[in-house]
């Protein structure tokens, strides 16, 4: 009787923390890939490829979004965009653009022509939820990583590019693209489009050429297009680390804004945030992010975008341990004993840097942790 009231207390104990997790901390959740008929000139009918994943730190939610004509049959081993291959959907349409608003080019060869590796939720959920999508070029492996912390308000991101069979990375260029606050030609209006940073203002109509050392917050929004005047979604924003990149500048035009940026080649990488001020006036939205422009800096420079979930898997000994007291009668032993052997090959790649390890991981881990579930019941009922 005391064994059954010890398995119940403890079942009990488990559905509460789980619960409790569900509710709490980041969130990042992969639609799987969706298949679509083409609309594009010269793609009709051809098979594209969507996948979308769900970020939500608990304040703020974002969503990225890949979308390329994917048809082998019609242009093996390379991939076809309209409007771009990385798009944020959410939390607008506009703003970050929901077609294409981040471009990576390596050598000044588009990384979105060729195809897709893998698009793999990394962290799940906890502290933060992060994800990650690779492409093999022939110049370098490039790898984009999202990721949220737990209250975050800004999706942040890194770029990883490691070059391939000895091959030279002389330049890389990252531009984003947005529609600050309205679409104002698809809807037959004009807007006034402006860009803010700590040392310029920027208006519709210039190209603005940035400081690298000052100009790493920058501000679009529009002027007509304001919530404070009832009209449109709110501002947008963008931040990337004082010298992060040699040179930028941002063309402000009537409809799109876009922002070139040129990373330092032997850097490996460079990590920006993102911001989407919905229903934010363009006043509250400046007074947000220049206000905690030092700490917002801060915790760029520290952030390392490493998953943590390899650092919370049971050690081997205190695995061993309780699939021993489960018994030798015990129904997952041999099944977890193989789980965690292909978690720790998983790991072993990530160490020599194979991205590709992270394919299926969150599933892998899932799984391992509802066979250990049940291992630990089995340790309690033979071990009671």
């Amino acid at each position: 009787m005391k064994a059954i009231y010890c398995v119940v207390g403890c079942l009990f104990l488990f559905c509460s923390l789980a619960v409790v997790a569900e509710q709490t901390g980041a969130t990042a959740k992969a639609s799987g890939t969706k298949l679509v008929a083409g609309r594009h000139p010269g793609h009709l009918g051809h098979r594209f490829e969507e996948k979308n994943i769900a970020f939500s730190s608990g304040k703020a939610k974002y969503t990225v979004k890949y979308y390329a004509c994917a048809d082998e049959g019609m242009h093996p081993g390379r991939r076809f965009y309209s409007e771009g291959y990385i798009g944020m959907p959410s939390p607008t349409a506009c703003n970050w653009y929901h077609s294409g608003f981040l471009f990576v080019a390596i050598n000044d060869g588009e990384v979105g022509i060729y195809p897709l590796m893998a698009m793999d939720v990394l962290q799940a959920k906890g502290g933060q939820a992060m994800a990650q999508m690779v492409w093999d070029t022939p110049d370098a492996n490039v790898t984009v990583i999202f990721a949220m912390k737990e209250d975050d308000d800004m999706l942040r991101c890194r770029v990883l590019w490691q070059p391939r069979n000895g091959r030279k990375i002389n330049s890389v260029q990252i531009k984003t693209v947005c529609y600050p606050s309205y679409f104002t030609h698809a809807n037959r209006r004009n807007g006034d489009r402006f860009v803010t940073t700590p040392a310029q203002h920027g208006k519709q109509g210039k190209e603005l050429a940035l400081d690298m050392q000052k100009d790493n917050f920058l501000l679009y929004g529009d002027n007509v297009f304001d919530t404070g005047k009832g009209e449109g979604q709110g501002p947008c924003a963008m931040a990337f680390l004082p010298g992060a990149f040699s040179k930028g500048s941002v063309s402000i035009t009537g409809y799109p804004v876009t922002t070139i940026l040129a990373a330092h080649p032997e850097a490996g990488k460079a990590d920006l945030m993102f911001w989407e001020f919905k229903d934010k006036t363009n006043a509250d939205a400046l007074q947000s992010i220049m206000g905690r422009k030092e700490a917002l800096a801060s915790d760029m420079a520290s952030y390392g975008f490493e998953a943590t979930a390899f650092m919370e898997i049971i050690p081997k000994a205190e695995l061993d341990k309780i699939i021993a007291e489960a018994g030798p009668a015990s129904s997952h032993a041999a099944k977890i004993r193989s789980s965690y052997a292909e978690l720790c090959n998983r790991k072993a790649r990530l160490e020599k840097g194979d991205r590709m390890a992270y394919n299926n991981l969150t599933q892998l881990l899932s799984d391992f942790d509802g066979l250990l579930y049940y291992l630990k019941i089995e340790a309690l009922i033979n071990g009671g």
